[in-house]
């Protein structure tokens, strides 16, 4: 890049900036004409050269709009206003300003103020404002004019200092104070920072060393108490670039010679007398008043440990080297930017948060009475957040964006945090302090949110996974747990942070394959898919005026028909959540905006007179594209959900949480006393593959029971596929994939209907995990395999025994029409599938 320098402003430039822009600009804002304020230049030079040192104007304006502000509060309360008489008003602090010239403003001001009293029937009123009350306006002078000495004293020297405020000398006075043989030392006074006292000890220590190159037979400084003084002024008293100065103070005393009037001196001196450049002096003095300033704004929330950090810190910081001290202003920036003590004013109101959440979410009944639940105790005067929330459910039912919905119920910040992917503890617990290294996830959630009360999502949890190393996991769990959480420890910091009135929210589309360590610190909550008239509701209410919205139409240019809804939702959107129902909604209004740009009807004015655009099941086709679970042969619409007419042999149907799973099963040759499963296809989890061959064995065994002369499970190899539908949710052939134990039933059924060359019965299918014994194990999603059996025409089911409170629980209208069986063998399955005659 180019790099171009600005130097600051000269006293004229400065006075030029202020006539022409500042003053004109203050006016305006203030209300005030200008004929009712008058500044005299006398009054911005001693403004310029007593206040405003700066090489900017930043805080000529401020003292500028500062007088101006009074001025308008004087004139207000005097009952003045912007159509009032003009008031004079000259500011001016200086006796050079002639009388005569001042009477002749206030004259000539005067007959004006007169004529167009005359003419409104006002009365004419003028606030003077002189060297007598000027310091009322802008307050006391910062800055008095320096003066050289005629003649500098011995053992007085000038250097020259930095201020926020401007550029200043700093004089620099030693004296003699008692003769000491041999115990030479110096006395330090001036309200010094410790920088500098050690700037003056490194100081004594180089000039007795001049001396006695320079002057041998000279042993003043070696035999005398000596005193170093720093006049009070208005410039920092610390920093190391007073170094030379003292030296030359300290050889002026001891050689008895004045040093010239007109030397200024300043730089850093080691011990051997070299001078260092005194660049980043500056920013390092400055960085430590920052963040002092910082840290005294909210000195009163910032807990006694941290305190006591930042305040060693803040000793280091000044006497450290540049590259050193980059890494600690890091550090500083990150520990005194942390919202201390601030939280959120939560909402207690129970019934506005309800009413809040009710408007974004439709269902999630027990997520939103969990909330109410924590609003109930806080009105109480509770002051635990309780057990992290864990929300569990598939895809697309709303778990992130009732998540900010809470947030927004209970008043409170909003962050989220994605875990998929992590592998490294530092990711929420940061790393040790070295350079690039930066705090974790959780400190950059609290310094952007600038509250210690967010609500923090924490999306996909499962994702981590067994595989995930243990440190990671520890991590978690003290970010997580109550009863540790309390006092986390970022490793980047080094100092403990309390959690505890965070609120965490933990998403998942299933726990089965989760740590139980992490579950069981999380208070979860399932939500199932939603029904059909569920999500109708859920079109209409919220995802057609969300799109609506962002596309940019109105609800009068646009007509979507029930019966298109319903198509959509049926032929194209057949999975629990409705997110995809959402996707294809907003593309429907995206092409009607284009449709409507492209006719030149987008104009508004054209609102009332544009033909309305209808989406009827007749033109749907045109805007989604062709039916996803609706195939079209000879003319004749079939569901590809639909189930078989009559179940070949080998075939089993099984549920997942998306749709029916068929189970298919052949033989590939014999091979005596060597059966088994040897090929297994159709994208199969790890989990999977392990039912499969704990079925097997077990569908051997029971075989041996039922038929005992019938040998083919053991003597023939075997070819299992798991097919999910014909076509999955991204529109490709057998694109979804298996996981879980849930269908280890229906593998038994398949391998024993191959085996005993007999169809299972039609319109049955089964979930339920096995054990090597035969016994069916409960399983989860029953809300989310009961729909898919409904939408493909199944009537019969079959689940665990174990499952019969979650069947029962669903509603009325999911649980019409279904035979369902709960069992517990699979003695009993087998009657169902196979005795059908």
């Amino acid at each position: 890049m180019e790099v171009i320098t600005l130097a600051g402003y000269t006293t004229d430039e400065k006075m030029h900036i202020a006539r022409d822009y500042l003053v004109k600009t203050t006016c305006k804002d203030c209300g005030i004409k200008p004929e009712q304020a008058v500044v005299s230049d006398a009054a911005l030079l001693s403004l310029i050269e007593n206040y405003c040192r700066e090489a900017g104007v930043r805080n000529l304006k401020k003292h500028i709009e500062k007088i101006y502000r009074k001025i308008a509060l004087k004139l207000v309360r005097q009952g003045a206003s912007t159509e009032a008489p003009a008031v004079s008003v000259d500011v001016s602090d200086t006796k050079s300003l002639a009388k005569t010239d001042l009477e002749v403003k206030r004259m000539t001001l005067a007959e004006s103020t007169e004529s167009k009293t005359k003419q409104r029937g006002g009365v004419a009123k003028t606030v003077v404002i002189e060297e007598s009350n000027f310091a009322h306006y802008v307050g006391k002078p910062l800055f008095h004019a320096e003066k050289i000495y005629e003649q500098t004293p011995v053992g007085v020297v000038m250097g020259l200092a930095w201020t926020s405020m401007g550029g200043s000398p700093l004089y620099i006075e030693t004296t003699f104070v008692e003769e000491i043989e041999g115990r030479g030392c110096l006395r330090i006074t001036g309200q010094l920072g410790d920088v500098m006292k050690e700037s003056a000890r490194i100081a004594h220590t180089v000039a007795r060393r001049i001396m006695l190159e320079k002057e041998p037979k000279n042993r003043f400084l070696a035999n005398s108490k000596l005193h170093l003084h720093v006049p009070e002024g208005d410039t920092p008293k610390d920093g190391p670039s007073a170094g030379c100065t003292m030296i030359t103070s300290l050889l002026s005393l001891a050689m008895k010679k004045s040093v010239r009037k007109d030397l200024a001196m300043t730089g850093e001196v080691t011990l051997t007398g070299r001078i260092l450049p005194i660049g980043g002096v500056m920013e390092k003095t400055m960085a430590a008043k920052e963040f002092r300033e910082r840290v005294n704004r909210n000195k009163d929330n910032i807990p006694e440990h941290v305190m006591k950090v930042i305040n060693e810190e803040l000793k280091r910081l000044v006497v450290m080297t540049s590259d050193e001290s980059s890494i600690l202003c890091n550090y500083l920036d990150w520990l005194t930017s942390l919202p201390w003590g601030i939280y959120s004013d939560e909402n207690c109101d129970v019934m506005s948060a309800e009413k809040i959440l009710d408007e974004d979410h439709y269902g999630l009944s027990s997520v939103k009475e969990r909330v109410l639940e924590l609003i109930a105790a806080k009105s109480l005067g509770a002051t635990s957040q309780g057990k992290p929330i864990c929300i569990v459910g598939p895809s697309g039912v709303g778990k992130t964006s009732i998540a900010r919905s809470i947030a927004r119920a209970l008043n409170r910040n909003f962050y989220q945090l994605h875990v998929a992917g992590i592998c490294m503890a530092a990711h929420i617990k940061g790393s040790s302090r070295i350079v690039s290294a930066i705090p974790g996830k959780m400190v950059q959630c609290l310094k952007s949110m600038g509250t210690f009360n967010p609500v923090v999502l924490i999306d996909e949890i499962d994702k981590l996974g067994r595989n995930t190393p243990g440190e990671t996991l520890d991590a978690l769990l003290e970010l997580l747990d109550p009863e540790l959480n309390a006092d986390f420890l970022d490793h980047y910091l080094n100092v403990t942070i309390d959690l505890s009135k965070v609120l965490f929210i933990c998403t998942a589309n299933s726990l089965d394959l989760f740590w139980s360590s992490l579950a069981n610190k999380m208070e979860v909550i399932t939500v199932s898919g939603y029904l059909f008239d569920e999500k109708m509701r859920i079109a209409r209410d919220h995802l057609e005026k969300t799109a609506l919205r962002n596309c940019g139409i109105r609800p009068k240019q646009v007509d979507v028909s029930d019966a298109a809804l319903r198509s959509l939702i049926e032929q194209y959107c057949r999975e629990v959540g409705v997110k995809n129902l959402q996707r294809l909604i907003e593309k429907i209004y995206r092409k009607i905006s284009l449709k409507r740009v492209r006719e030149d009807e987008s104009d508004t004015t054209l609102v009332e007179t544009v033909r309305k655009v209808s989406i009827d099941n007749s033109n749907l086709a045109n805007y989604v594209g062709k039916p996803v679970f609706v195939a079209t042969k000879l003319n004749e619409k079939i569901d590809v959900d639909k189930i078989y007419e009559q179940t070949p042999v080998g075939v089993a149907v099984g549920l997942s949480t998306k749709r029916i799973v068929y189970i298919e099963t052949n033989f590939l040759e014999e091979d005596r006393g060597k059966g088994g499963v040897y090929v297994m296809t159709g994208q199969l989890g790890n989990v999977v593959k392990e039912s499969a061959m704990l079925a097997h064995t077990f569908a051997r065994k029971f075989l041996l029971k039922k038929q005992p002369k019938n040998r083919f499970l053991a003597n023939f190899k075997i070819h299992l596929h798991g097919l999910t539908g014909v076509i999955g949710n991204d529109g490709q052939t057998g694109a979804s994939s298996i996981e879980g134990p849930s269908a280890g039933c229906t593998m038994i059924t398949s391998f024993l209907s191959l085996a005993m060359n007999k169809p299972v019965k039609k319109d049955l299918a089964m979930t339920g995990a096995i054990s090597q014994n035969g016994r069916i194990l409960p399983i989860g999603g029953v809300m989310e395999k009961t729909l898919a059996a409904r939408r493909s025409q199944i009537k019969t089911i079959i689940f665990s025994a174990g499952n019969w409170m979650n069947f029962d629980e669903l509603p009325q209208n999911v649980k019409e029409g279904l035979d369902v069986h709960f069992v517990d063998e699979y003695e009993q399955i087998f009657e169902l599938a196979f005795n059908y005659d």
